[in-house]
C-alpha cells in the first residue's frame, strides 16, 4: 500500500512544524548508518533515510507542504502517494513520483551503496544514476553519484552537475555544500573551492571544516551568515 510523506514520518497531517523537525531527527539518529550491524543492513538503512529525508524536506517547507497537500487533495480523498517537487505549483502539479517508483529508484539506490561500500564506484554509478532516472527529487542520489564520479575518475563535469544538483534540491544542507567544496578541492580547482566553502559560511558562519579548509588554500575565513547561528544550534540536537 502507498505511504504519504506524513505516513513515512509517521505524523498526522495536521502536524506542526516543530513535531516533524522532532520526528525527523528521531528517525535520522535511528537510522544512522553506524548503527547498522551488516552491509546490508547499511543500504537498507541508506534506502529508508532516503524516503525519510524526501518527506522531511517537503514538509519542513511551507510552500513545499502547501503544493503537496493540493496534490494528495487533487488525487482525491489524500489518496497516498509520493510527489516530485518542482520550482513552480504549475509545474510540481504536472510530476508525481509514484511510490511505485520511488522504491524502485530506493532499491537502485541500495544497490549503489553495497557497491559505493565496497569502494566500486564505476559499477555504483549506473545504478545511482538508475535511481535518479526513477526518482529525480531526491539529493543522496545526485550527491552519491557524484562522489563515485570522482573517485571512479569518469567525468568532473558530471560529478560537479550532480553535485550542484544536490545542493539544489537541498540548498539549507551544508553537508551537500561542503560536497561540492570538497569536489572542487579533489580536481585541483582551488578558486571554485574557495568560493564554495565561502558559500558555507554565509549559511554557517561558525563551521569549522570550512574555516579550516579555508585557511589551507588561503580563501577568506571570517563568514557573515545569518544562519550561522541556526545551524550551529542544529548541528548540537
Amino acid at each position: 500500500m502507498e505511504k504519504s510523506y506524513y505516513q513515512i514520518l509517521g505524523v498526522s497531517e495536521e502536524a506542526p512544524e516543530k513535531e516533524i523537525k522532532r520526528v525527523y531527527h528521531n528517525l535520522a539518529r535511528r537510522l544512522h548508518p553506524d548503527k547498522a550491524v551488516s552491509p546490508e543492513q547499511t543500504a537498507q538503512f541508506e534506502g529508508e533515510f532516503a524516503l525519510v529525508s524526501k518527506a522531511y524536506n517537503v514538509l519542513k517547507d511551507p510552500a513545499k507542504r502547501a503544493e503537496y497537500d493540493k496534490i494528495l487533495m487533487k488525487l482525491g480523498n489524500k489518496r497516498q502517494v509520493v510527489e516530485a517537487e518542482k520550482p513552480k505549483a504549475a509545474a510540481k502539479l504536472s510530476r508525481v513520483v509514484t511510490t511505485e517508483r520511488a522504491n524502485i529508484a530506493q532499491k537502485a539506490y541500495a544497490k549503489g551503496m553495497q557497491l559505493f561500500n565496497m569502494e566500486e564506484y564505476a559499477r555504483a554509478i549506473d545504478f545511482f544514476e538508475a535511481a535518479i532516472n526513477n526518482d529525480d527529487t531526491e539529493p543522496n542520489y545526485y550527491v552519491k553519484l557524484a562522489l563515485s564520479l570522482m573517485r571512479s575518475r569518469k567525468s568532473f563535469t558530471r560529478a560537479v552537475e550532480a553535485c550542484k544538483k544536490a545542493v539544489e534540491l537541498d540548498r539549507y544542507n551544508i553537508e551537500l555544500k561542503i560536497n561540492l567544496a570538497e569536489i572542487y578541492e579533489t580536481v585541483g580547482s582551488t578558486s571554485m573551492a574557495i568560493q564554495a566553502y565561502e558559500d558555507v559560511l554565509k549559511w554557517d558562519a561558525n563551521n569549522e571544516q570550512a574555516k579550516q579548509k579555508l585557511a589551507l588554500l588561503g580563501g577568506h575565513t571570517k563568514g557573515k551568515g545569518i544562519l550561522g547561528k541556526f545551524f550551529s544550534k542544529f548541528r548540537k540536537k
